[in-house]
């Protein structure tokens, strides 16, 4: 696989795809490892790829906020067009309604702070602008095999709307554009490639272990295997330092049109 890189990114997905880009940009040989057949084709392909600003702290909202530009400008960002497609931001706005558990308040007082547009909408306003919503109010949830669950609605919602937010109509050639990206400015990529162990040196990780045997060095690991950094770091011997600490869960995701 060549000579020993600066970096080894572990996960091919849209953002170790886009961590490589940008270690790249920065002048860095980076070698990037996936268990998968193709960039994107873990995690991310199943993404809803939402593109939001409706986060809890003003860094979080910050960080969607600023990114978001990258998405509408896509070819910009990645200072390139990929010759077998690119991926599409499509523009939808934000509706978030005020129901129990969530905060619309908070919300609406970090996108004043930042600076994000919004409105604030009566059951009124929505159901003029969205005829087709339901906006009744069933809380609290209820168990479809509960009596109360086909009880009619006992009152309207409000909710904020925020114009701006939309969704990425192919995360996987997300993924995909950004691997393109991060080739062209020297990048390796290698798929089928699965790590099962983080080699150590003076205390800290200095390569991987793949899964046919090679030993891929380098000073840095970064461990971007979404549902499998938990066992990555386990494999570091660093999950226990973790204040936060992740599980994967399996969970269904529909779009009705």
């Amino acid at each position: 696989m060549g000579g020993e890189p600066d970096v080894i990114v572990i996960g091919a997905g849209v953002i170790g795809s886009s961590v490589a880009l940008e270690l790249a940009r920065g002048g860095r040989r980076v070698t990037v490892v996936d268990k998968g057949p193709a960039a994107g084709s873990g995690s991310t392909s199943a993404s809803s790829a939402i593109v939001r600003f409706s986060y809890s702290t003003v860094p979080t909202v910050l960080t969607a906020w600023e990114s978001a530009a990258a998405w509408e400008h896509w070819s910009e960002h990645l200072g390139m067009s990929d010759p077998d497609g690119m991926a599409r931001f499509v523009r939808t706005g934000n509706l978030i309604f005020n129901a129990p558990g969530v905060d619309t308040a908070r919300i609406a007082a970090l996108w004043d702070d930042v600076g994000i547009a919004h409105e604030l909408l009566s059951s009124t306003a929505i159901h003029r602008r969205w005829p087709d919503l339901d906006i009744g109010a069933f809380f609290p949830p209820k168990r479809v095999d509960d009596p109360a669950f086909v009880d009619d609605a006992h009152g309207e919602l409000t909710a904020i709307f925020e114009p701006s937010s939309g969704f990425v109509d192919d995360p996987m050639l997300a993924a995909r554009n950004l691997a393109t990206a991060a080739k062209a400015h020297g990048a390796t990529f290698h798929y089928h490639a699965e790590v099962v162990g983080i080699e150590r040196a003076a205390g800290r990780a200095a390569g991987v272990t793949l899964a046919d045997g090679t030993v891929l060095s380098a000073p840095v690991v970064v461990n971007v295997t979404g549902p499998y950094s938990a066992r990555v770091n386990r494999m570091a011997g660093v999950e226990d330092a973790m204040r936060i600490h992740t599980r994967p869960l399996r969970q269904e995701v529909f779009t009705a049109r």
